[in-house]
């Protein structure tokens, strides 16, 4: 379908994640600014700027909706797989406690690929989540765990507030982020979502 319509797909890894240079961290907020960059250089692209769509599914949909607040003006539409509220309401915490299958995933995403212990979801993390959880102190999990390159993790436990700078730079759930979006659905495709600048 892609290339019946004649559009070109751009594939960026995110900062610090397999070729990407950076140091890594899933909330950093530069991936806002760096979505924004991706959306100008692929909007430069011949047969992309009018209709710049963003399709993708990774850090659970959060790379799209923070890419949406800045308002990149060839971004038309996004089509996430999901709709993440911000870090306090779904993962990594769930109104207030720490979710297991983000720190699972957390073990899997530390350094630049992907951390593989087992088969099975998150790396086969899953598998020993019950023993390993009874691991203290939390700060130190993933090293336990043998994830040993992710010092965002102890962000994650060590900023336990909504209102803590590390996690209010990225939130994206805001009046003024809001204010850069709008949310129409697509003719004919239910649940599909057009995402254009807001209008002053």
């Amino acid at each position: 379908m892609v290339c019946q319509a004649r559009l070109r797909d751009a594939i960026a890894d995110s900062r610090g994640r397999f070729d990407s240079d950076g140091e890594w961290d899933p909330f950093d907020p530069r991936h806002k600014t760096d979505g924004y960059d991706l959306r100008r250089m692929a909007g430069r692209a011949p047969l992309v700027h009018r209709q710049g769509r963003h399709v993708r599914a990774f850090l659970h949909g959060w790379t799209q909706w923070w890419t949406a607040t800045q308002a990149p003006p060839s971004l038309k539409a996004i089509v996430p797989e999901v709709a993440p509220p911000d870090q306090f309401y779904n993962c990594p915490y769930q109104q207030g406690i720490l979710v297991s299958f983000t720190v699972d995933w957390a073990a899997t995403m530390a350094g630049r690929t992907a951390q593989v212990v087992s088969d099975g979801a998150y790396g086969g993390f899953f598998k020993t989540r019950m023993q390993d959880y009874m691991f203290t102190p939390y700060v130190k999990l993933n090293e336990y765990r043998g994830a040993m390159d992710s010092p965002w993790y102890e962000k994650w436990i060590r900023n336990v507030r909504s209102t803590d700078d590390y996690w209010r730079k990225i939130a994206y759930q805001t009046k003024e982020s809001y204010s850069k979006v709008t949310c129409r659905r697509w003719p004919r495709r239910v649940g599909s979502m057009r995402i254009s600048p807001a209008r002053p």
